[in-house]
Formats: structure tokens, sequence, C-alpha cells
């Protein structure tokens, strides 16, 4: 129970984890946010420059952002984000800062692939004319979210055909009974689509690609940086949502669980 926990950032996990950490018994502190929750006090800069802590970051917190949340804390103190720069590794090297990056996680990435499709399936439902059942639904990419949705996607009866340029991936369909073809096939399915998600964080569906797919369709983007020439489905008037940060708004209660726990698992394995 020696830990000092620091919670900052605006996002709704935080807060539920910064909640779960205080009902534990656990030391924990807000800085530099508008979070609030009862009897969780406040830090200032100077505060976390005198004592080792464990910072949270939000997960999309910016490179640079990164690097001057390093740049506030002490020697000894551990700081959980999502990407980092070379530089900002180097900093935290140099100032004895270990910096744990929760997408690293394997485990974590697994269970949060989980509110990420529910979030999809929540949009889907929202944005489409029809029920899922019947459906004609394009998977882009078939990782973690991509199965996760595909198998959501089946359970409402769906007609799924998911796209992967990895031959583990499509040899892992197989096995979970979800048709998986080469992305080189891609275009040839277009044409009958109506619902398209992409998970793939490159441009996949370009202009060319934008011209094939019914200007009914709707197409759901959780891609990080997204997959979608944007501009170009504007033109054509058709649905393109671009998805950001789904667990931390539709399920940020097990989004802070799954944070919580790979925050532990990385401070265990440090001892």
């Amino acid at each position: 129970m020696s830990r000092f926990f620091v919670i900052t950032g605006t996002d709704k996990r935080n807060l539920y984890l910064a909640t779960s950490l205080h009902r534990k018994g656990y030391a924990v502190a807000f800085w530099n946010t508008d979070l609030q929750a009862e009897k969780i006090p406040y830090v200032t800069q100077n505060e976390l420059l005198q004592t080792p802590c464990v910072l949270v970051l939000p997960l999309g917190t910016p490179a640079h952002q990164v690097l001057s949340a390093l740049q506030s804390v002490c020697e000894s103190s551990f700081v959980f984000g999502g990407y980092i720069t070379a530089e900002g590794s180097a900093y935290a090297l140099q100032h004895g800062i270990t910096y744990a990056n929760i997408l690293d996680d394997d485990a974590f990435c697994i269970q949060n692939a989980i509110p990420t499709a529910e979030g999809i399936i929540k949009t889907a439902i929202a944005e489409t004319n029809s029920t899922l059942s019947g459906m004609q639904v394009l998977v882009l990419g078939f990782g973690r979210v991509g199965q996760a949705v595909c198998r959501l996607l089946l359970a409402f009866g769906a007609e799924v055909t998911a796209f992967s340029p990895v031959e583990k991936e499509i040899a892992w369909g197989q096995m979970q009974c979800v048709r998986v073809v080469p992305f080189s096939e891609l275009f040839s399915f277009l044409d009958f689509a109506q619902l398209i998600v992409n998970t793939v964080p490159a441009m996949v569906l370009d202009g060319e690609a934008l011209d094939k797919v019914p200007r009914d369709a709707v197409i759901v983007d959780v891609a990080t940086g997204g997959g979608v020439d944007y501009s170009h489905a504007e033109k054509l008037e058709m649905r393109a949502i671009l998805l950001k940060g789904i667990p931390g708004v539709d399920a940020p209660v097990s989004a802070a669980q799954y944070i919580e726990e790979s925050i532990f698992h990385t401070l265990s394995s440090s001892k």
C-alpha cells in the first residue's frame, strides 16, 4: 500500500481508476486535470518533483505531452501511458524514471478489444436502417478488435467477411468459423457492402475504393489515425464515422479495470 498514484487527463477511465485505487486504500491524487472525486486531493507540480509516484496518463496523450509529464516527476517514479518517442524514452532512462506503454501489454489489448467491439456494434445499430441480422458486413483487419467485432456480428446473424494481409490471421479465421480473405480481394466485395468496419491504421478506403461502395452503406472506422478518405466520402455524401477512445466513452468502468490490472502486473514484475 506504499504506492502513491497520481491521475491526470479528462478521460472517464482515469476517473474510475482513481476511485477504484482510493477505495482499495491506496494514496491517490489528481494532477493537471478537471477530474473530481470525493476525498481525492490535487497535487502541484512541485509536489510531484519531490515525491516518487505512479503517474497515469490517458492512453491517447500526444508524444510531446508525454515528455512534458516525464519532466514533471522525480527519480524512481513510474509513468504509464501510450505511445512514447525515442526522445521521451531517453529522458526517462537518463532520469531514473520507468515508463510503461500500456498498449504493449497483450493481455490489456485483448481485454480492451471487447468494449471497442461493443462500441462498434452500438454505432452500427444506431447508424444503419436495417437489422444486423442478414446484413452484408465487411471487417477490414482481423487482429484483436477485428476478431472481437466479427464474433459479435456473427452472433447477430450478420453475413460477415473479414480481410487481412496476414496468412496467420486468415488461418485463425478458419478456426473461428469466420470467412477471412486476403486484402487483395477487397474490391470484389465492396459493391455489396451495407456496413464496413475498418480496424487497419492505414489508408485502406481511398477514393477509388469508396467509389465502389454503395452510397447508403455505413463505414465505421476505429483505426488509429483513420483509414478512410473522409473528404472523398463527404463528396459522395456517405456516412463514414471515425470513432476514438471507444472504451473510455462506452465502458469506462471496465476499461479502468483493465488499465488497473495492467498497471499492477507491470509494477509487480518490476520488483
